[in-house]
């Protein structure tokens, strides 16, 4: 990777030297599980190391000036101390010559796309640097982190600085945390590390995310697929709501009984984060129905009374309901930030190259990003905005392609297979089975119109599950008509027992 001998002899120095170094993390679960792993590695270095996640409400996305203004007052006036980005820091060309020019040493570790010049740094770890050899781009933020330790632990152990060096393995929990709830491509490198990631993480050692874990309901053997939809939304939350703190000291912890205090607390701020990205999107829908039935090809929406830290949970809902790349505002004294989300096959961040004039910051990857402009500029921007979007070839929804009709023993043979297979996610879809036949004792459940019901393979039934079945005026679900159903399969654990429950992908019932 370019630029990772300088790295490592920069912290190197500091170690030895007693240089402070200062982890300066995004506030997203890559952001905040690559600072974790950093901090833990090098407190066991013996390093003088704190680290640090912006405000995602008062401060926002990126590297600010004024942080680091607040880092250096801290400190004493003859240190040269050493800043470490960790997800963040590529685009942030200004406060990254700010920080030299205060007198930081500066490594910066992202994974997001660079733009044509490099900021002020010196060293600069990122696959995607046009001048890097690393032959696998698609490694989450942790994940660079992660090779960074690789690095520094093969010089101090060379060095013999250790009698027994730390073995990383211990830390692949967290990058596998980071690396699925980025959402990045589980495939080849990041498929290793999430693997061996989750062979750590069902250990349950670290005792913040073992409480975090039990809160979750997650008593079995935890998958990619709960990290994506139970674990990561719990840490994120906190961000979501204000500060990270709280999460990230659930990471670092080895406190049981603050370990349990904090996932409360994270279980407490996930669900009002419910609340209120609900809210957003239920306000935010009516004008995303009325866009598309005037045509419009970008969906753009903001408000003064929208939370800024639900605002890419509504954009992810919208673009994927209405296939179209969708960016939500929220406003204040004068500012709109704002998170945007694509569809497949649209590159949002390539959009916004477009309209860079309007921005104040920007940055991400093609699938998801956030945004800074004044409220004046909103205008011009989304009718800016609305002509790319006439400009990019429209892409259609991709059909739903079923592998498998199974007949009940190659459902059982598959199952024995699955864990071969895992872990599923991007990349790396999990199979789709699929099959016609009459749905029995179907059943509403929760409050979120999820339906439950026995499901025929070749004469036997299997629990079966639909989420979000029912629309807002359907009260129950059609009795005893055909149906075609497409799903994947889940594992539960109940009472310490194993089974497989089909989880819904798509239904059509049959009107003859």
């Amino acid at each position: 990777m370019q630029d990772m001998a300088r790295a490592v002899t920069l912290l190197v120095q500091a170690i030895k030297t007693k240089q402070s170094i200062i982890i300066y993390g995004d506030y997203d679960v890559d952001g905040l599980t690559g600072s974790a792993v950093l901090l833990l590695f090098l407190r066991q270095a013996g390093a003088r190391v704190q680290a640090f996640q912006p405000n995602r409400l008062t401060d926002g996305y990126g590297v600010h000036r004024h942080l680091l203004e607040n880092f250096m007052d801290s400190l004493s006036t003859d240190e040269m101390p050493l800043l470490v980005t960790v997800d963040c820091g590529i685009t942030s060309h200004e406060a990254m010559a700010h920080a030299r020019n205060l007198g930081f040493r500066v490594i910066i570790t992202d994974h997001h796309q660079p733009q044509e010049e490099l900021p002020a740094a010196d060293a600069i770890l990122n696959p995607h640097r046009p001048d890097c050899p690393f032959p696998f781009k698609g490694l989450a933020g942790v994940g660079v982190v992660f090779y960074l330790l690789m690095g520094l632990r093969s010089h101090l152990a060379a060095d013999n600085f250790w009698q027994e060096p730390p073995n990383l393995k211990e830390y692949l929990d967290l990058v596998a945390l980071g690396t699925v709830a980025d959402m990045v491509e589980l495939t080849e490198v990041n498929r290793v590390l999430t693997k061996a990631g989750l062979e750590v993480l069902n250990q349950r050692k670290r005792v913040g995310v073992a409480s975090l874990c039990e809160l979750a309901g997650l008593t079995g053997a935890i998958r990619a697929a709960d990290i994506a939809y139970q674990l990561a939304p719990r840490l994120n939350a906190a961000s979501r709501l204000g500060s990270a703190e709280s999460a990230f000291a659930l990471l670092t912890t080895d406190t049981a009984e603050e370990g349990r205090e904090l996932a409360a607390a994270l279980e407490e701020a996930n669900q009002e984060r419910r609340r209120v990205g609900t809210i957003v999107y239920e306000q935010a829908r009516p004008q995303a129905e009325a866009a598309v039935g005037k045509g419009k090809g970008v969906l753009i929406f903001a408000n003064a009374e929208w939370h800024p830290g639900v605002l890419g949970i509504a954009a992810s809902r919208l673009s994927r309901e209405f296939h179209r790349p969708t960016l939500v505002f929220g406003i204040s004294e004068g500012v709109a930030r704002g998170s945007g989300r694509s569809v497949e096959g649209i590159d949002l961040l390539g959009m916004l190259a477009c309209g860079a004039g309007y921005l104040k910051e920007y940055g991400g990857h093609p699938m998801a990003v956030g945004l800074t402009m004044a409220e004046d500029d909103l205008a011009e921007f989304a009718a800016t905005m609305e002509g790319v979007a006439a400009m990019v070839r429209t892409v259609d929804p991709e059909p739903l392609v079923v592998d498998l009709l199974p007949n009940d023993r190659e459902l059982s043979e598959l199952t024995a297979w699955y864990p071969q297979l895992e872990p599923f996610g991007i990349g790396n879809p999990e199979p789709v089975l699929g099959g016609r036949g009459i749905p029995q004792q179907m059943k509403v459940v929760g409050s979120g119109g999820h339906v439950k019901f026995r499901w025929p393979i070749a004469g036997r039934s299997h629990d079966a599950i639909v989420f979000n079945l029912l629309t807002r005026n359907q009260k129950e679900p059609p009795a005893n008509q055909t149906m075609d159903f497409a799903f994947s399969l889940r594992r539960n654990t109940f009472q310490g027992r194993e089974s497989w429950q089909l989880h819904g992908q798509a239904i059509s019932f049959l009107t003859s």
